[in-house]
């Protein structure tokens, strides 16, 4: 096994034959090297295991120093007794966490595997004893089917937030439509109606044509900074600003929604893998989304040009529920799992936490 810190440490057979797996767009270097600069800088862990032109795994990390654990808890009885200790000691309940996981991604941090589950975390943890300073390992958001939470391969496993899908398998958008029940038709079409009726319209724009990262940077900071529902470990560089997205490809496309003065209202990012497309990295401009229905749009107009583009499925990310739902998504359900591996210095209170939201 070898570890990188960056992906250009990498060497150049091993990132050709990782681009060619069959694992989404957001598992691939490309990706990841986005992220690296896009986001505030961290410790990351690239985990790869390499012999004869052939990968036997590779695993993408970001270790946290010092998290304070207490965010992740929904439990209002636990939270109490946590403040109530650290009023003796400050530090109670903050650990070092080596989060497996692709970053601003809902797609698993484990990329390729050949090994078994067990095999593969077996390695990794005896890394982090002998090299790096954790307490614990966080998996998350895996599927199902990458290991069962019956199987106790690991030492606390719960349900993660799950994702969404939609089946885009029609030949055009009024057959989409077609499909859902009377009432969800009727609110996507009133919703139109008055998004059109105040003069606003969306774009689509490559990301080679792109020019104003900065104005998308600001509506997604300020959408984010109103989103209390969901904690993120990692978070994008203020720096930066949005410019490290102009490495990527043409894949990456931005539809945006303006208003009558021609002022961006809302956007989204629309990634296209083959006959799939990921719908994520949204920015609202409230104000206006609560009289133009501006969110929902945005889906009206991605699910369209997806059956358009004869695109299949589309990837519609965690948070909103109920709007996804009413569009016709379905959820995936998914797991997280936690490796103990300072079990000296780690607490009982761990055994208790809840990280379904």
């Amino acid at each position: 096994m070898k570890v990188y810190k960056e992906i250009n440490e990498v060497p150049k057979d091993i990132i050709n034959i990782w681009e060619s797996l069959d694992i989404s767009i957001e598992q691939k270097p490309q990706w990841i090297e986005a992220c690296e600069k896009l986001l505030v800088s961290q410790n990351r862990y690239y985990f790869i295991d390499f012999d004869e032109n052939n990968i036997n795994y590779i695993v993408v990390s970001t270790l946290v120093h010092h998290l304070d654990c207490l965010n992740y808890i929904s439990d209002e009885e636990l939270r109490n007794e946590i403040v109530n200790k650290r009023k003796e000691d400050e530090d109670y309940f903050y650990f070092n966490v080596l989060f497996i996981s692709t970053p601003m991604s809902n797609f698993p941090g484990i990329i390729h595997n050949k090994l078994s589950n067990e095999q593969l975390k077996n390695e990794i943890i005896k890394y982090c004893k002998d090299m790096i300073n954790i307490d614990a390992i966080f998996y998350c958001g895996m599927l199902d089917y990458e290991g069962s939470m019956e199987d106790k391969e690991y030492d606390i496993t719960f349900p993660y937030y799950p994702n969404t899908v939609l089946d885009l398998n029609f030949s055009n958008f009024d057959d989409y439509l077609a499909s859902l029940n009377r009432k969800k038709r009727w609110d996507i079409k009133n919703k139109r109606k008055i998004f059109l009726s105040k003069n606003c319209r969306t774009v689509l724009v490559d990301n080679s044509k792109m020019e104003n990262y900065l104005s998308l940077y600001e509506l997604h900071h300020s959408t984010e900074s109103k989103n209390d529902q969901y904690v993120n470990y990692t978070t994008y560089d203020e720096k930066d600003q949005f410019k490290s997205y102009s490495l990527l490809d043409d894949k990456y496309k931005w539809l945006i929604a303006y208003n009558e003065n021609d002022k961006i209202i809302g956007f989204v990012l629309l990634v296209v893998d083959n006959d799939t497309i990921l719908f994520k990295n949204v920015g609202l401009d409230y104000e206006y989304n609560n009289i133009t229905y501006t969110y929902f749009n945005l889906y009206h107009d991605a699910i369209k040009y997806a059956i358009d583009n004869s695109i299949r499925t589309m990837y519609c990310g965690t948070t909103t529920y109920d709007v996804k739902q009413r569009l016709g998504c379905k959820l995936i359900n998914r797991f997280a799992a936690m490796d103990i591996v300072n079990k000296d210095e780690f607490n009982v209170d761990v055994q208790r936490m809840n990280f379904n939201g």
